[in-house]
C-alpha cells in the first residue's frame, strides 16, 4: 500500500482539490453536475429502487434536465419525480382545463352554461396567476444562479461585492419551502470564497496592471461570445473592446502572452480543476463490477495506480497526476516498485530528489 510518508508529502502539494466522500460499497446514489463537475450527492442507500432515486431527486428542486443510463430503478425514480412535479406544478392548469372541457361539453349539447362559465373563468384566472408566479420565480432563480458565475452575463469578472448585492436582492424572493436549503448555503460567507481567490491570484500575476486588465477583459468576453455577436451597438462596442485588448497584449510582447496564459489558467482552475469525479467514479465502478466488496487496501492500490499513470490524451497527456501536483518522482521508479519500499526508504529517495533540485 502507499506509504504514509508519501501520502503526507503528496497531500502537502495540494492547492486545489474536489472534497468528496466516495462510498465504494453498493449501492450508491450519485448525482454530478456536468458543467462544473460538482459531485452533488453520493448517498449510500439500503436499496437500489425507484423510490430511493425519487427521494434523491427531491433534494434538487431546480433540476431541469437529467442525463442517465438505462437502469430500471433510475428510470422509475425519474418517472416518479416527474409525476410529482406534474401534480404539484400543473394542478391549477389541469383544473382549469377540466372546467373548460365541461363548459365546452355543455355548450355542444345545448345545455345551460350558468355557473360553468364563471367557474371556468375563475379557474383560468387562478391558472394564469400560478403560471405568472412560476415564471417570476424561475426568473429570480436564474438571476440567482448568474450571480454565482465567474463571468457575469454582461461579460465582466464577478466579484464578491457584486454577487452579494444580487443575492441580497433575489434570495428574499425565493420561498423557503422550495429553496430553503439553497438559500442557507448561499448566505454562508464561504460560498463566495472562490471569487476572492480569483482576485487574489490575478493580483499576484507578475505583469503590469494594464496588461493584466486587458487579459482579464479579453478572457471574460471570450467566455461570453454571444455578447459581441450580432449587429447591435452594444455588440459593436464590445468588439472594439476586444480589439483594444488585443492591441495592448500584442504590444506587451512576451509579458502579454504570460498574462493571457496566467489568466486562462486561473479561470480554468477555478471552475474545472479536473475531471476528477467522472474519472475516479469510472475507475471505482470497474472494480465494483469485479468484486462484491472493495476493501480499503484495494482502494488504496487503485489510488496509487491512478496517481502514477500517464494520461494518454487531452491537455494532461504524457503527465501523471503526481507530476501535475508537483510531487517529485524518482527516475525509473514504477508504481509497483513503491510497494516494495519501506516508508524510510521512500523518504530517503524523496529527500535526495529535493536536495538535488
Amino acid at each position: 500500500m502507499p506509504s504514509p510518508s508519501f501520502d503526507e508529502y503528496s497531500r502537502a502539494q495540494v492547492r486545489q482539490a474536489a472534497a468528496d466522500e466516495i462510498y465504494v460499497t453498493d449501492p450508491v446514489l450519485m448525482v454530478v453536475e456536468p458543467e462544473s463537475l460538482c459531485w452533488v450527492s453520493g448517498r449510500l442507500s439500503e436499496s437500489l429502487s425507484g423510490q430511493a432515486w425519487a427521494e434523491e431527486f427531491r433534494q434538487l428542486p431546480a433540476l431541469e434536465q437529467l442525463t442517465r443510463d438505462g437502469g430500471k430503478a433510475l428510470a422509475n425514480g425519474v418517472a416518479t419525480r416527474n409525476e410529482e412535479r406534474r401534480q404539484q406544478g400543473q394542478a391549477a392548469l389541469a383544473e382549469a382545463d377540466h372546467c373548460q372541457a365541461a363548459l365546452e361539453r355543455r355548450r355542444r349539447h345545448g345545455q345551460s352554461e350558468n355557473g360553468f362559465r364563471h367557474k371556468a373563468r375563475d379557474r383560468w384566472s387562478k391558472a394564469e396567476k400560478a403560471m405568472d408566479a412560476w415564471q417570476q420565480r424561475e426568473a429570480v432563480w436564474q438571476k440567482t444562479k448568474a450571480a454565482l458565475q465567474l463571468v457575469t452575463p454582461h461579460g465582466e469578472l464577478n466579484t464578491r461585492a457584486r454577487a452579494e448585492a444580487v443575492l441580497a436582492e433575489t434570495l428574499p424572493q425565493l420561498a423557503d419551502a422550495d429553496f430553503g436549503k439553497a438559500k442557507r448555503m448561499l448566505q454562508q460567507p464561504q460560498t463566495l470564497t472562490y471569487l476572492d481567490e480569483v482576485q487574489r491570484k490575478l493580483a499576484a500575476l507578475p505583469v503590469p496592471a494594464e496588461v493584466r486588465q486587458a487579459a482579464v477583459e479579453q478572457e471574460c468576453l471570450r467566455r461570453r461570445p454571444e455578447l459581441y455577436q450580432g449587429q447591435t451597438s452594444q455588440a459593436a462596442v464590445l468588439r472594439g473592446v476586444l480589439l483594444v485588448c488585443a492591441v495592448v497584449l500584442a504590444k506587451a510582447g512576451v509579458v502579454g502572452q504570460q498574462a493571457v496564459q496566467g489568466v486562462q489558467a486561473i479561470f480554468r482552475s477555478t471552475w474545472r480543476a479536473s475531471s476528477l469525479v467522472e474519472c475516479i467514479n469510472s475507475v471505482l465502478r470497474m472494480q465494483q463490477a469485479r468484486h462484491r466488496k472493495m476493501s480499503q487496501g484495494l482502494l488504496d492500490l487503485k489510488r496509487l495506480y491512478w496517481n502514477c499513470h500517464r494520461f494518454r490524451s487531452g491537455r494532461r497527456r504524457r503527465t501523471t497526476p503526481y507530476e501535475r501536483l508537483g510531487v517529485p518522482w524518482p527516475p525509473g521508479l514504477r508504481w509497483w516498485d513503491l510497494l516494495k519500499l519501506t516508508p524510510e526508504e521512500l523518504r530517503d529517495k524523496l529527500s535526495a530528489l529535493q536536495r538535488r533540485e
